[in-house]
């Protein structure tokens, strides 16, 4: 039974990760540009989940699609940036989104 709870846990924390790596991604890459391997370091520190390029690069992709950020070499490494429609863009998600969260936790604590 214990196993199971783990594996739900493990599987629920994977999928609110995966629907809110856009707005992670943007966020991380305002302080600074990050290649995808920089990326899958920080989900794997911050949340304990190991996302393959499978996952991670679609959603990079889906990002540079909509021209919030681009993609420049460096030293034989692809790093992201923002441009400036994902600065601003990044900024208006993020303050929905911590209303959002906010909204929960209070219906979590009932």
């Amino acid at each position: 039974m214990q196993r199971k709870n783990h594996m739900y846990i493990s599987k629920t924390k994977k999928k609110v990760l995966l629907a809110a790596m856009d707005i992670l991604v943007l966020s991380w890459l305002k302080s600074q540009p990050l290649c995808g391997k920089d990326i899958r370091d920080i989900i794997r520190k911050k949340f304990g989940l190991n996302i393959g390029p499978g996952t991670l690069y679609p959603i990079l992709y889906q990002l540079m699609d909509k021209d919030f950020m681009e993609v420049r070499v460096y030293h034989k490494k692809k790093l992201y940036f923002l441009t400036k429609t994902g600065k601003e863009i990044s900024s208006r998600v993020q303050k929905n989104y911590f209303k959002m969260q906010k909204a929960i936790n209070f219906l979590l604590k009932k």
